[in-house]
């Protein structure tokens, strides 16, 4: 009832709010032109999601979005009406600003909205088992329990628990229940992926498996390489903890002035820590960051960038997570402040802690037209090349990223064959898309997925594989997603199947038959390319058969891997 009251009392204010602007608008006052060309055109720092990349990239929490607009206060001041008016309509603004804001801090989540809203969250991620999960909330502090079937599920779960609103900690009580595998066979799939990662491949490191947990030991020269090697190491299929012993020995120590002030440009340039204020002190290379920050994600994140800049030990105590603090003020004035050249030194300060970016620092060329940053260069892997986009994304200030950046060939590159095997062998060893038969094609580095998953959070995960493969400099994306079966005669499914290649497939060289039974479809006869293999499944997907069974011949097909028989698991 309290909730209820609360947010009636908001509608109040802000429909008080809108008729006393109206009232202001009809006093025959004109718009200036600053403000009747607002809404058509792009300020810098406005956010336009313009592919997959800004899809990754999003928060569930819209105060850690990119960038917002200019207030409609500052438009005033600048547009030229006269002081009185402009005085008299920005005190009325401010006066129902503070009312809105009062209504909006009343109505902070409680602990049962703050676990609500979790479960929410894990339940519509198609990376996580949310059935298995249990979230509680007491004062803000979220503990997650229950079971997940590998340790990127636990991740994500955990992750996505802290960018709620109201959320200070989160407490993690999972248990991984992995699928059964042999330590040897886990073992065997981490040395592989290492080897086969282009930005890992030079390691040194140590691997023991031991009761389905791996230990890395060894030495490397950034914390980034770090990370970067527990991350690939978490992705292998049957571990259920991974023990991250890597020392880093830093090739030179970074003096603690210069640490302080990368760190401040670099939260400051920061998205999801824009509107935050973090003092940064340093002391014989030991950081401390104290001050104030709207979500525990945020706070995870500016540890986790204080780690890349050589650091011996961060102390993150000092940041406390209070959303109520957060208004957007900081993020704009910064916004108003910024020039191209500004958000050119952010962007490639951000490449310098992406650890798959590098080694091509010195051949990426960075520009920046009123927000809009292009991406040109050429860099030797197409992971290298996706990842410097979605750094460039993730940079206040920049609201679209244009991505020239060519791969190129080495001459060590693998052959076409050592591409698939690589391809598949690193598909299999993925908890998420392992259990997929999936086609995979590749001519001149070009590689190709065809087949049948569960999600597009699967379809988009066995693309992000594939890229990071080495040889690999592009990634043609054909796999269907399965949708949710709904009951239907075979007679009915059989006709719109028939009548749908029939409209599709006018060449008469394509000889398709199909057969349906108990809602499975079976599609056998000859088609020419595999694109033409995959467009038949996704025909007989819409028309509401479930998983079907490609048996089609292919005419003319580059090399792949898998068998030619096509039955989803």
């Amino acid at each position: 009832m309290r909730s209820f009251s609360i947010y009636f009392v908001a509608s109040l204010v802000l429909c008080f709010a809108l008729d006393r602007r109206a009232e202001s608008a009809d006093d025959g006052q004109p718009q200036s032109q600053e403000q009747q060309s607002q809404d058509g055109t792009r300020p810098v720092g406005s956010v336009e999601s313009s592919g997959p990349a800004a899809a990754g990239a999003s928060s569930p929490n819209p105060s850690e979005d990119a960038s917002p607009t200019r207030d409609d206060s500052t438009a005033e001041q600048e547009g030229g009406d006269s002081p009185g008016t402009n005085s008299r309509a920005n005190q009325e603004d401010s006066e129902l600003d503070a009312l809105a804001a009062v209504a909006v801090v009343e109505a902070a989540p409680t602990d049962r909205e703050i676990a609500l809203g979790v479960e929410n969250e894990l339940l519509t991620s198609e990376a996580v088992d949310s059935h298995k999960l249990d979230a509680t909330s007491d004062n803000g502090v979220v503990t997650l329990s229950g079971k997940v079937d590998n340790l990127l599920s636990k991740q994500t779960a955990f992750e996505l628990a802290q960018r709620l609103r109201g959320v200070v900690a989160v407490v993690d009580q999972m248990i991984v229940m992995p699928e059964g595998r042999d330590d040897e066979s886990i073992s065997d799939d981490i040395r592989q992926a290492i080897v086969a990662d282009p930005a890992a491949e030079a390691a040194e490191v140590d691997v023991t498996v031991q009761r389905r947990v791996a230990t890395l030991s060894g030495e490397v020269t950034s914390y980034t390489e770090r990370i970067l090697l527990e991350k690939i190491v978490m992705s292998v299929r049957g571990l259920q903890e991974v023990k991250n012993e890597l020392e880093v020995a830093l090739l030179e120590r970074t003096p603690d002035e210069e640490i302080e002030r990368e760190l401040e440009a670099l939260f400051a340039a920061d998205a999801v820590l824009s509107n935050a204020e973090i003092d940064v002190t340093v002391d014989d290379s030991n950081i401390e960051l104290l001050g104030q920050v709207p979500t525990s994600y945020a706070k995870s994140h500016a540890e986790y960038l204080a780690r890349h800049t050589g650091s011996r030990a961060v102390q993150a105590g000092g940041l406390q997570v209070n959303y109520e603090a957060q208004d957007g003020t900081l993020r704009r004035n910064r916004l108003e402040e910024l020039t191209d050249e500004q958000i050119v030194d952010a962007v490639e300060r951000a490449l310098h802690y992406d650890p798959r970016v590098l080694s091509y620092l010195d051949t990426i060329e960075v520009d920046s037209d009123a927000g809009s940053v292009t991406l040109s260069g050429t860099v030797g892997r197409l992971s290298a090349k996706d990842a410097a986009e979605r750094t460039a994304r993730g940079t206040l200030g920049v609201w679209r990223v244009k991505n020239h950046i060519k791969v190129r060939w080495s001459d060590e590159d693998p052959t076409t064959e050592e591409i698939i095997a690589f391809v598949q062998a690193a598909l299999k060893r993925d908890p998420y898309v392992t259990r997929h038969e999936l086609r995979v094609h590749c001519r001149n580095g070009h590689v190709s997925l065809y087949g049948l998953v569960d999600s597009d959070f699967e379809k988009q995960a066995a693309q992000w594989i594939a890229s990071t493969q080495k040889g690999v400099v592009h990634v043609n994306n054909y796999l269907s997603v399965a949708k949710e079966w709904e009951p239907k005669s075979d007679a009915e499914i059989q006709a719109e199947i028939e009548e749908k290649l029939k409209r599709t497939f006018f060449d008469e060289s394509n000889e398709i038959r199909v057969q349906v039974e108990d809602g499975v479809a079976v599609l056998r006869g000859k088609v020419d390319t595999w694109r033409q293999w995959q467009m038949a499944m996704e025909k007989a997907i819409e028309a509401g058969a479930r998983r079907p069974h490609n048996m089609l011949k292919v005419r003319y097909h580059p090399r792949h891997g898998g068998s030619r028989i096509y039955v989803p698991r």
